[in-house]
C-alpha cells in the first residue's frame, strides 16, 4: 500500500532547472560545431569593442537643417499624397446619403481644417533660424495642399447634393474664370514694379482691392434687385429721373456693349502674343510678325465661339473646370515660383518687400502708390496684356459675369449676388498672395518692366527659374488665360442677346434667336466673333492704334459701372426695390465708397509714364466727357 501511495518522480527537465549547475571542466574539450571559425568570432568581437570605444560625430548646424527642412517637406506634402486614395474612397463610396459617404466627408473637411488651424504647432519643433524663409515655403506648400484636400470634400458635398444651389458654383465659375488671376497679374506687375517697386506693389494691391469691394457689394445689391440679363443698362433705365430713362438706357447700354466687344479682341491678341513669345524664347532666330500673331488670333477666336454655343449645362462644368484649373495654377505659381527660383539667394528680405519703395516715374511716392492701383485695377476689372506695353481692357467680367447670367440661374436673386461678392473676395486674397510671391522672387525690376521680348510675365519667368522652367509656366497661364477668353465670349454673347431682345442693336431680331438645341444665343456668338475679328485687324497699323481702341474699352467699362450706382444715389432711391440680398443700412456709404474710387481712378493716366509733365497730357480727361 506505501508503494503505491508514493508520489511519481518528477521528470528530467524539472530536476536539471533545480539543479545547480556543474562548473565546467577547463580540461574538458569539445568539438566546435561544423561551419564553426573560430577567427571570425575574434574579429566580431574586436569590431564591437571598436565600435563601443568610438563615439559618433554630433552633425553640423547645417547637417541638422538640412534634416530638418526634408522632415518638413515630407510633413508638407503628406496630404497631397493622400488625395488619390482619398478620391478613390470617395468615388466607391456613392452619392447617396449613408453613414460611410457623411463619416468620408466629415474628416475629408476635419482633417484640412484643423491641420491649416494648428500648422504653427506642426511645424515649430522644425523651426531654425537657418532655414527661416524655406519654412514660409513650406508652410504655403503645407496649405495649399489642405485646400486641395478640402476641394476634394467640396466636390464630393456637390456630388451627394448637398450645396445650397449648384448654379451659384456655376456662376461663380464664370466669374472666377474670367478673372483669370495669375495671367492678368502677371501681365499687368509692370504698372506697379516701374512706379513705386516691390513694397508698392505690395500694399498697392491690398489697397485697392479692398476698395473695389465697394464697387462689387453695389453691384451684387442691384443684381439682387434686378437679376435679369439686361443688368446695368436695364438698372439705368429703372434708376434715371422721369423721362430720362430710356436715354440713359440707351448711353448705359452701348457703354456695355462695347467694352464687351472689345473683351475677346484684346484677351485673344494677348494670348497669341505671349505663345509666339513662347515659340521666340524656345528658338531665338524667331521672330514673330503681326500676320502670325492675327492668324493665331482668328483660330483661337473661332474655339471660343464654337464653346459659347454650346448648352448652358455644358458650358457650367466646362467653367467649373475652368475654374479648378485657374486655382490650381495659383497654387501652383505660389509653390513653385520661389523653390524653383535660379538666384541665390531665392527671395528677397522682408525689409525689402514691406518697407522698400523705389519711384520709377517723377511723381512723388504717395501719388505713384495709387497709381499702382492699376494693377489691382485692370486685374480685378479689366485685364492689361500685349506685346507692347498698353492697357488692354477686358471689362468687369469678373465681377459681372453673374448679372448677364441671371436668366440662366435659379435662384438668382440670391445666388448671383453670392457669386459677385465670392469672386471678389477670392481675387482679393488669392490675388495678394500672388503679389507676394512675385514680390519676394523678382530681382531686376528694369527687365520685367521693359524686357527684350516685350512681354513682363515672360521676363519676369525667364529672370526667376530659367529658360526650360520659364515655357512649361508661361504654357499653364495660357491655357488659364484661354479660360478667361472663354469666359468673356460667353458674357459678351449673353449682353449682345440682351440688347438685341429689346430691340436696340440693328438686326436685332436676327441677333436675339435663340438656338431650338442648346437654348443659347448662337447668332450673337458669332457676332461677337465677327466684330472681334475685324476690330483686331487694326494691329497691321500699330500698336498705338490698337491700344487707343482696348483703352477706350476701359472707358466704356468705368461708364457702365458708375452711372447705375449715380444713378441710385441721386434719383432712384424711393423707385428702388431692395432684393433679398442686400446691404442694410451700410447701403448709401458703399456706393458713394463705390463711386469715389472711379472718380480718382479717372484722373490717372492709364500706361507709365516718365514724368509729371508726360502725365499732365495724359490725365484720362475723355472719361469724364
Amino acid at each position: 500500500m506505501a508503494s503505491q501511495n508514493s508520489p511519481a518522480p518528477p521528470p528530467q527537465w524539472l530536476v536539471d532547472l533545480n539543479a545547480v549547475p556543474l562548473a565546467k571542466s577547463k580540461s574538458l574539450k569539445l568539438a566546435d560545431p561544423p561551419g564553426f571559425t573560430s577567427s571570425e568570432v575574434v574579429k566580431s568581437s574586436n569590431k564591437s569593442n571598436k565600435t563601443a570605444v568610438t563615439a559618433r560625430k554630433p552633425p553640423t548646424p547645417e547637417q541638422m537643417d538640412t534634416l530638418k527642412l526634408k522632415k518638413a517637406w515630407e510633413i508638407a506634402l503628406a496630404p497631397a499624397k493622400q488625395l488619390p486614395m482619398s478620391a478613390i474612397g470617395m468615388y466607391m463610396s456613392g452619392n447617396s446619403l449613408q453613414i460611410f459617404s457623411i463619416m468620408m466627408v466629415f474628416m475629408l473637411f476635419k482633417g484640412p481644417i484643423l491641420a491649416v488651424i494648428g500648422i504653427q504647432g506642426t511645424f515649430q519643433r522644425l523651426e531654425s533660424d537657418g532655414i527661416k524663409q524655406q519654412m514660409i515655403m513650406v508652410k504655403l506648400a503645407f496649405v495649399g495642399c489642405n485646400m486641395l484636400a478640402l476641394a476634394l470634400g467640396i466636390w464630393k458635398v456637390n456630388g451627394m447634393g448637398l450645396l445650397p444651389d449648384f448654379t451659384l458654383l456655376e456662376s461663380f465659375a464664370v466669374a472666377f474664370s474670367v478673372l483669370g488671376l495669375v495671367p492678368s497679374i502677371a501681365s499687368t506687375i509692370s504698372f506697379s514694379l516701374g512706379y513705386t517697386g516691390i513694397a508698392g506693389t505690395v500694399w498697392g494691391w491690398l489697397i485697392a482691392t479692398t476698395m473695389i469691394q465697394f464697387t462689387a457689394l453695389s453691384m451684387a445689391k442691384l443684381c439682387s434687385s434686378m437679376p435679369t440679363v439686361g443688368g446695368l443698362y436695364y438698372a439705368a433705365a429703372i434708376l434715371a429721373p422721369e423721362g430720362w430713362g430710356p436715354a440713359c438706357s440707351w448711353f448705359v447700354g452701348w457703354s456695355d456693349i462695347f467694352r464687351y466687344l472689345t473683351a475677346p479682341c484684346s484677351l485673344n491678341y494677348a494670348m497669341a502674343s505671349m505663345i509666339l513669345t513662347c515659340g521666340s524664347i524656345a528658338n531665338p532666330s524667331y521672330v514673330p510678325t503681326s500676320w502670325h500673331i492675327y492668324l493665331l488670333f482668328l483660330l483661337l477666336l473661332a474655339i471660343e465661339g464654337l464653346v459659347a454655343m454650346q448648352s448652358t449645362k455644358f458650358i457650367g462644368r466646362l467653367n467649373i473646370f475652368g475654374t479648378v484649373f485657374n486655382l490650381l495654377i495659383v497654387i501652383i505659381f505660389i509653390i513653385w515660383f520661389p523653390l524653383g527660383s535660379i538666384n541665390t539667394p531665392k527671395t528677397n528680405s522682408s525689409h525689402d518687400v514691406w518697407t522698400t519703395f523705389t519711384t520709377g516715374t517723377a511723381w512723388p511716392t504717395p501719388w505713384a502708390t495709387i497709381m499702382d492701383f492699376l494693377t489691382a485695377t485692370y486685374t480685378l476689372l479689366e485685364q492689361w496684356q500685349g506685346s507692347f506695353g498698353y492697357p488692354y481692357s477686358i471689362t468687369l467680367a469678373g465681377f459681372d459675369a453673374p448679372v448677364h447670367l441671371a436668366e440662366e440661374c435659379s435662384n438668382s436673386a440670391i445666388a448671383s449676388p453670392r457669386a459677385i461678392v465670392m469672386a471678389a473676395q477670392s481675387g482679393l486674397y488669392l490675388g495678394w498672395a500672388i503679389i507676394l510671391v512675385i514680390a519676394y522672387t523678382v530681382k531686376d525690376i528694369p527687365d520685367v518692366v521693359s524686357g527684350q521680348y516685350g512681354q513682363p510675365f515672360a521676363s519676369l519667368c525667364l529672370q526667376v527659374l530659367g529658360s526650360k522652367a520659364s515655357l512649361a509656366l508661361i504654357g499653364l497661364s495660357i491655357v488659364a488665360q484661354f479660360s478667361v477668353a472663354t469666359g468673356c465670349a460667353i458674357t459678351a454673347t449673353r449682353v449682345l442677346f440682351a440688347f438685341s431682345r429689346d430691340g436696340a442693336l440693328p438686326g436685332s431680331r436676327w441677333w436675339a434667336k435663340i438656338d431650338r438645341r442648346t437654348k443659347t444665343p448662337v447668332n450673337a456668338t458669332w457676332l461677337v466673333v465677327a466684330l472681334a475679328a475685324l476690330l483686331g485687324l487694326l494691329m497691321f497699323a500699330g500698336p498705338i492704334t490698337i491700344g487707343a481702341v482696348f483703352t477706350m474699352g476701359a472707358i466704356a467699362q468705368y461708364t457702365s459701372f458708375s452711372a447705375p450706382i449715380i444713378l441710385k444715389l441721386l434719383s432712384g432711391r424711393k423707385r428702388f426695390v431692395r432684393g433679398p440680398w442686400h446691404l442694410g443700412t451700410f447701403s448709401i456709404s458703399i456706393n458713394l465708397a463705390a463711386v469715389a474710387i472711379w472718380l480718382v481712378l479717372l484722373l490717372f493716366p492709364c500706361c507709365c509714364t516718365s514724368g509729371l509733365d508726360a502725365a499732365d497730357h495724359e490725365l484720362d480727361m475723355l472719361d469724364l466727357l
